[in-house]
C-alpha cells in the first residue's frame, strides 16, 4: 500500500493545529457517551478521529473544531451503526438525525441520532442560519445516497463503476466537511460564490480526490468485509480481476481531480471585494486535501481487522 500511496499526487501544504491533542481528548470522552458496541468503541479508540478534524481545519480555533469533530464522530457512528440496516430502517434514522438537527425533537431511542441537536447548536454557534441550511442540505443529500447503498446492498446487486463514479461524490459524505471551511476560517462567502461554476468545480475535484484515495487505503478491509461500494473493488470485479490495474486506475483518477483543481484555482473569475476571501477559501481546500492524506495513513480505521 505504501508504494500505491506514494504516486498519488498531493502538491499542497499541510499544518498542524495546537489544538489537536485537546480535540483527540474531546473525542474520546464523547466515544464514551454515545452507547456504541464495544467492538466500535474499541475501533474508534484507535482511529484518531479527533485528528481528521484538525488536519482538515489546522487554523481553525477551539470551538469550530470541537463542532467539527462532534459532526465526524457522529457521521461514522450513523454510518457504522445503520448503513447495513434495511433501507427502510435507514431512512428512519435518518429522518430523525435532520430532525434533530434542525432543532425539533423526535421519540429516537439512538444516543447517536438525538446528539444531532448538539451538532445543530454547536454549528450555529460558529456560523449563521444560511450557511446551515446549506449544510443540512448536503447531509441530506449523503443519507440519501446512503440509503442508495443499502438497496444495492440488499440485493446482492454490483453498480456498475461509471455508475459509482455518479453517487461517489454524495456517498463520501465530504461535501459537508468542505462546508465547514466556512466557520473554521470565520469568512462566509455570499451564495452567488458559493454556488458558482469556480467553487463547484474546486468543491467537487477536492471531494472526488479524497473519495478516491479513501476507497484506495480502505479497499482491503472493506473487501474482506464483504462492501459493495468501493471504486477498486468494481474496478476488479469489471476487469477479469485484475487488481494491479484497479489500482493504477484509482491512482490516475485522483491525479487527475488534483490537477483539474490546480488548473481551475489557477484562473479565479474576479470576485471583486471578496477576492481575497476566495484565496483563502482555495488555500483551505487544499490545506484539507493534504491533512485528509496524513490521516488516512495514520488511522486505524481502515486496518483489517484479524
Amino acid at each position: 500500500m505504501k508504494s500505491i500511496l506514494e504516486r498519488l499526487d498531493y502538491p499542497f501544504p499541510h499544518a498542524d493545529s495546537p489544538y489537536a491533542p485537546a480535540i483527540q481528548d474531546f473525542v474520546t470522552a464523547w466515544i464514551d457517551r454515545l452507547q456504541l458496541p464495544d467492538h466500535i468503541v474499541a475501533r474508534y479508540r484507535k482511529s484518531q478521529l479527533g485528528n481528521l478534524g484538525t488536519r482538515f481545519y489546522p487554523f481553525a480555533g477551539r470551538a469550530v473544531l470541537e463542532a467539527a469533530a462532534l459532526h465526524l464522530l457522529l457521521l461514522f457512528a450513523f454510518d457504522d451503526l445503520y448503513a447495513n440496516q434495511d433501507p427502510e430502517v435507514l431512512q428512519l434514522h435518518a429522518d430523525q438525525a435532520i430532525h434533530h438537527l434542525q432543532g425539533h425533537t423526535t421519540n429516537s431511542t439512538s444516543a447517536v441520532v438525538r446528539e444531532f441537536s448538539l451538532l445543530g447548536r454547536l454549528l450555529l454557534e460558529n456560523a449563521n442560519e444560511a450557511w446551515l441550511q446549506q449544510y443540512i442540505n448536503n447531509i441530506k443529500q449523503y443519507f440519501t445516497s446512503m440509503i442508495s447503498e443499502a438497496y444495492f446492498t440488499r440485493t446482492g446487486i454490483f453498480p456498475s463503476v461509471s455508475y459509482y463514479k455518479i453517487v461517489r461524490e454524495q456517498l463520501v459524505g465530504l461535501h459537508q466537511m468542505v462546508d465547514l471551511l466556512e466557520p473554521a476560517n470565520q469568512t462566509f462567502l455570499p451564495a452567488g460564490i458559493i454556488n458558482s461554476p469556480f467553487i463547484h468545480t474546486l468543491r467537487k475535484s477536492a471531494v472526488l480526490a479524497m473519495s478516491w484515495l479513501n476507497d484506495i487505503v480502505s479497499y482491503p478491509k472493506e473487501l474482506r468485509e464483504g462492501e459493495i461500494f468501493n471504486l477498486v473493488l468494481l474496478m476488479t470485479r469489471e476487469n477479469g480481476g485484475n487488481l494491479p490495474a484497479a489500482m493504477d486506475a484509482a491512482v490516475h483518477l485522483h491525479n487527475k481531480e488534483i490537477a483539474h483543481l490546480i488548473q481551475t484555482a489557477a484562473h479565479p473569475p474576479d470576485f471583486g471585494s471578496y477576492n481575497d476571501a476566495v484565496a483563502g477559501y482555495v488555500k483551505s481546500i487544499q490545506y484539507m486535501i493534504t491533512g485528509h492524506k496524513v490521516w488516512s495513513e495514520l488511522t486505524a480505521r481502515y486496518v483489517v481487522a484479524d
